[in-house]
């Protein structure tokens, strides 16, 4: 049996609008007896290690209000919710607009393949882009996003971010991620289901 994967889905808005973006985590964990206690344990371990990093990049009228996450894997779980008081991003500076999103792609390999996974976070603040691209401030930034994110401990365990594939059941631990030299443009999740 592989070890248990969880989805964490991230809840936001910004200047009033609704975003949201999944991550997926790899826990040393394999067939939790409660994932729902491992699953209680990534959100608050993510908050501990990850979201002030995360929030660095976000400006002052976009902020996290939520977590959710659940198993994806070995027979999956139900889905632990936790709305927060809302946290503030730390850039003092609005966004440009909600659609405009910071684009990290994670690279990884399957069976000789190139493939990536994107991680869209919504809301670049207008202090933070420069022409065409980013300052570079928010490169360093998301730098240090992608460093704290990569691997995490929390209640006894250890997430590790990555890539869950459902056409596989696969779960992929990226070789390379870096913020790409192209704004994304978050299409959906935009709006609350």
């Amino acid at each position: 049996m592989a070890n248990d994967v969880y989805s964490l889905i991230i809840r936001g808005t910004c200047s009033g609008e609704f975003w949201e973006t999944v991550q997926h985590y790899q826990s040393t964990v394999t067939g939790a007896g409660n994932p729902v206690v491992v699953a209680d344990a990534l959100i608050t371990a993510f908050r501990a290690h990850v979201e002030s990093d995360l929030t660095a990049l976000l400006g002052d009228d976009n902020f996290i209000i939520g977590y959710s996450t659940r198993r994806v894997n070995n027979g999956g779980s139900p889905t632990v919710m936790r709305p927060i008081a809302p946290v503030a991003g730390q850039q003092s500076s609005e966004s440009a607009t909600a659609a405009l999103a910071y684009l990290i792609v994670s690279e990884y390999s399957h069976s000789g393949q190139f493939k990536t996974g994107k991680w869209f976070i919504a809301g670049i603040p207008e202090n933070n882009l420069a022409g065409n691209g980013y300052t570079a401030g928010a490169i360093a930034d998301a730098g240090t996003l992608i460093t704290s994110n990569a691997s995490f401990a929390g209640g006894g365990d250890t997430f590790t971010w990555g890539t869950w594939s459902r056409t596989y059941s696969l779960f992929f631990t990226p070789q390379y991620a870096h913020l790409s030299a192209k704004i994304g443009i978050q299409k959906r999740r935009l709006l609350p289901v």
